[in-house]
């Protein structure tokens, strides 16, 4: 947290944050385009950060998989049931998956704004490509959701709290308009019922009165 913010408060004093025509970025204010050190501050607010966890995060998760597979194995010499597991279910777990997940949606994510920017370095036109530019504004702004639906939506117990909750409240809203739409049943069946009664009620004295 303190780096980041060393470097964003470094910039808005020297006058750098500003407004740059959305040429790497999308519709947002960055370093400002015609700044004479613009690439450099570029660099120190982002790209730099970005070149580094495309080479770090793959790097990170394939050493926590080797770790995970060698205390698994070694869990397995004194678990001799996990052993005779079929691998299918002892090493393609969903946490498996979600780390090999990871960082190929971070990198499909991220690397349109990285495209842009080496585009801009190559003083290319095409950076301004409305698919690329679109591309780049999901990407950015798209990392929660899916890590969402990735680390909620994609696992058993949350999902299954989810549907239970959503079923719950699904059950109390029709039970609220069963009872909103039988009151009014009721009432009405109430005034028929009274209405027939008296109808009986003068159709008897008439006769009495014949």
């Amino acid at each position: 947290w303190g780096v980041p913010l060393i470097i964003t408060v470094t910039a808005v004093c020297l006058n750098k944050i500003g407004y740059d025509a959305s040429e790497v970025s999308v519709g947002w204010c960055w370093v400002r385009i015609h700044a004479p050190d613009r690439v450099l501050w570029m660099l120190l607010t982002g790209k730099i950060w970005e070149f580094l966890a495309y080479l770090t995060l793959p790097v990170l998760y394939i050493l926590i998989k080797r770790h995970i597979h060698k205390a698994h194995m070694a869990l397995s010499e004194y678990r001799p049931i996990l052993a005779n597991r079929p691998p299918s279910q002892s090493f393609s777990s969903m946490a498996d998956v979600k780390l090999t997940l990871i960082p190929i949606i971070f990198i499909v994510l991220r690397i349109w704004s990285t495209v842009r920017f080496i585009l801009l370095l190559a003083d290319s036109p095409v950076r301004q490509n409305p698919v690329l530019v679109t591309l780049h504004g999901i990407g950015n702004t798209s990392q929660g959701a899916a890590n969402c639906v990735m680390f909620v939506l994609f696992t058993q117990p949350i999902r299954s709290r989810l549907c239970t909750a959503l079923c719950c409240c699904c059950s109390k809203c029709r039970a609220e308009a069963q009872r909103s739409d039988g009151t009014p049943q009721r009432h009405q069946a109430r005034q028929d019922s009274s209405t027939q009664r008296e109808e009986e009620d003068d159709t008897s004295r008439v006769q009495t009165d014949r």
